[in-house]
C-alpha cells in the first residue's frame, strides 16, 4: 500500500485492516486517530451522540494483542467503526432517535455490533427518529450535513 494519507482517519477500512494485520500500524493508533478527528469535528457536525473512547481504546489494545499472538483475524480486525443508535450495544443507551426511549439501555449486542469481522471499537452515532430518513433531525439531537469537503 502506497500513497496513503498521513492521517489514519483518512484511510479506508481495507487499508486500516491491512495496516493492522501487517503491523504497519496498530489498532490503537487507528482508533486514536479517529477519536482525535471526532473531537475536532463533532462539535460542528453533532454526528456522534456518545463517544466511548476508553472502551474503544481498550478493545483496540485487545485487537493488537491478538495480532501479536498470531491468532486468526477477521477481515476488519481492529478497524474502528461507528454504529447508529438503533444498533444495540450491551450497556449503551439505544434511543433510536426517539425521546421516549432516551433512557433505554441495550441488554445485549445485536449481530451488527458483535460481528466477528471487527473488534467492536464502536462509537454510537446519531440516528433519525425511529431510524428512518436520510439524515438525522430528531428531537434528541440534530446532525449537520457538512458542506465543506474537508470533513
Amino acid at each position: 500500500m502506497t500513497n496513503l494519507p498521513s492521517q489514519l482517519w483518512k484511510w479506508d477500512a481495507t487499508d486500516l485492516a491491512w495496516g493492522i494485520r501487517t503491523r504497519v500500524i496498530s489498532s490503537r493508533e487507528a482508533v486514536s486517530s479517529c477519536l482525535d478527528r471526532i473531537e475536532q469535528v463533532n462539535p460542528l457536525l453533532n454526528a456522534i451522540v456518545l463517544i466511548l473512547g476508553d472502551e474503544a481504546l481498550q478493545r483496540a489494545d485487545e485487537a493488537d494483542r491478538a495480532v501479536k499472538r498470531g491468532v486468526a483475524l477477521g477481515q476488519l480486525h481492529g478497524v474502528p467503526v461507528t454504529t447508529k443508535l438503533n444498533a444495540d450495544q450491551a450497556g449503551v443507551p439505544n434511543s433510536a432517535g426517539v425521546v421516549a426511549y432516551k433512557d433505554r439501555i441495550a441488554s445485549a449486542d445485536n449481530p451488527v455490533t458483535c460481528s466477528s469481522l471487527c473488534t467492536k471499537s464502536l462509537i454510537p452515532t446519531n440516528v433519525y427518529a425511529s431510524a428512518i430518513g436520510l439524515w438525522t433531525d430528531s428531537r434528541i439531537m440534530q446532525s449537520n450535513k457538512p458542506s465543506n469537503s474537508d470533513f
